[in-house]
């Protein structure tokens, strides 16, 4: 049951605070100048009002998960550090005496009660809100796009796969404590289903507990044995009968490299402030989410002045509707130019003729358009196939043709808009920003978003929403901050 109510906690030893914390600590200043009674809003329908014991406010439990992204660390882990560290207690608004929840509060709260909920863009407006408020970020403003990876927590492993490369990691923790517990402890497998890897890693556990608890009194065991055990419960929620992360995907970084997991598709603006951002498995083109993108931005009461990114941003969709709304500063990709050939294979184009004219010097005799399927156009060239047949530079051609043509991409005007602007001073000073979305994607992936802590797109939009929240938030005072 969930209960509006605040209840005001007195104690005689919140005068520490004043001595243990500092005013300017990022999470005492979260406390005392964001009110997060937004999140009941949002989450209230996944609680009941008149059936079973209290809950432990969502305002709290969203605040234990900002807590996680800062210290990467294990639900359990997450908790333990709440226990002796003054500062997240004075931000989940705890006496210092005060016990933390219980760390499967903290699992099932995650698992089940974001589930379908608009976490990702709430936090994210509410961030943009103070921005505003406080004159950080002005409503007209350039964005700056780019998509960032993620990997997968299984990668590049099945689910059973993980659970063995778990379990040998506690095991090696466990031989570097005292090299007598080999022998003792569950030795290495050959298991080839789930189930009964579940099965042996349970035993595993239980074998730990009961007959060599004094293992979990070691600072250097606990850790690895917190992440086994949360590594357990995550796969039997989620993926028992599976064989991969059903939601990530192999994506490319370059033509030549891969990963397997996520991407996040994100907007910032010039003073770093990250304005929107999409989630989706790691296939996903960033041409495909822009648009995407662009709404996000504009759901929260944003006018984008110039669209800053690398060509992926320049397609002839983004540039139709940024017609007469915004403008674009992102480079066009060569083939719009040029089509899709190497330089010496160009021909010289008679403006007189209005026909391009080949290598040993015959013009074009016909002339069509055609319409492709992506819906891009080209004009097609046919040359006279009697000159090409006795023609002295043959070899140079294709002999299995046919016909001899040469096609030039047709511009729309948008893109011979865009041609002319990327030739601009401003377009190159607005371009100087890009590097700043590069420097944002840095930062997160410091916060651990290089690789995601749990399966599926779920549970990758809630890791982004808390861990963008907690970016922008430090941004926000930094720059509040700064004289001006």
């Amino acid at each position: 049951m969930l209960n509006r109510q605040y209840d005001i906690k007195l104690s005689p030893y919140r005068a520490l605070y004043d001595k243990i914390v500092p005013e300017n600590n990022v999470f005492r200043r979260m406390a005392d100048e964001i009110d997060f009674c937004f999140v009941m809003d949002e989450l209230e329908a996944k609680y009941s009002n008149q059936t079973g014991r209290n809950a432990v406010s969502p305002i709290q439990m969203i605040k234990y998960l900002i807590i996680k992204v800062y210290t990467d660390l294990s639900d359990r882990d997450v908790v333990e550090q709440v226990r002796v560290n003054m500062a997240y207690k004075y931000f989940l608004d705890l006496n210092p005496e005060d016990e933390p929840v219980d760390h499967s509060s903290l699992s099932v709260f995650r698992r089940t009660r974001l589930k379908d909920t608009n976490i990702l863009d709430l936090l994210i407006k509410k961030t943009v809100e103070i921005a505003l408020e406080k004159k950080i970020i002005k409503k007209k403003t350039d964005i700056i796009v780019d998509s960032t990876h993620t990997l997968s927590p299984f990668q590049p492993y099945r689910p059973l796969d993980y659970l063995k490369m778990r379990s040998k990691k506690l095991r090696q923790a466990i031989y570097s404590i005292d090299e007598d517990y080999v022998g003792k402890i569950g030795n290495d497998h050959e298991i080839k289903e789930l189930a009964e890897e579940l099965e042996y890693t349970k035993k595993l556990l239980s074998t730990v507990k009961e007959q060599h608890p004094e293992l979990l009194d070691d600072k250097r065991f606990i850790l690895e044995y917190n992440k086994f055990e949360e590594a357990i419960g995550d796969v039997e929620d989620h993926y028992t009968a599976s064989v991969v992360d059903k939601d990530a995907r192999v994506g490319h970084k370059t033509s030549d490299t891969d990963f397997f997991g996520f991407k996040s598709h994100i907007a910032i603006t010039k003073e770093r402030i990250i304005v929107g951002a999409v989630i989706t498995s790691g296939e996903k083109s960033d041409t495909e989410q822009a648009q995407a993108l662009i709404n996000k931005v504009e759901d929260n009461d944003l006018q984008i002045d110039t669209l800053i990114g690398d060509g992926a941003y320049s397609s002839k969709e983004i540039l139709e509707s940024a017609k007469d709304k915004f403008s674009v500063a992102a480079p066009l990709n060569p083939i719009v130019f040029n089509g899709n050939r190497k330089p010496e294979d160009r021909l010289e184009f008679n403006k007189d003729a209005g026909r391009p004219i080949c290598k040993a010097g015959h013009i074009a005799v016909k002339e069509r358009l055609v319409t492709y399927k992506s819906k891009n156009q080209a004009k097609v060239y046919t040359f006279d196939k009697s000159k090409c047949e006795c023609c002295k530079l043959r070899s140079q051609c294709n002999p299995q043709l046919k016909n001899k043509t040469y096609s030039i991409p047709v511009h729309t005007s948008e893109q011979e808009s865009q041609m002319e602007y990327q030739q601009t001073d401003r377009y190159k000073e607005k371009m100087k920003h890009r590097y700043k979305i590069e420097a944002k994607n840095a930062e997160l992936k410091q916060l651990g978003y290089g690789r995601a802590d749990s399966y599926g797109l779920e549970a990758m939009t809630i890791q982004a929403a808390m861990t963008m929240f907690f970016v922008n938030i430090r941004r926000i005072f930094k720059l509040k901050d700064m004289p001006k």
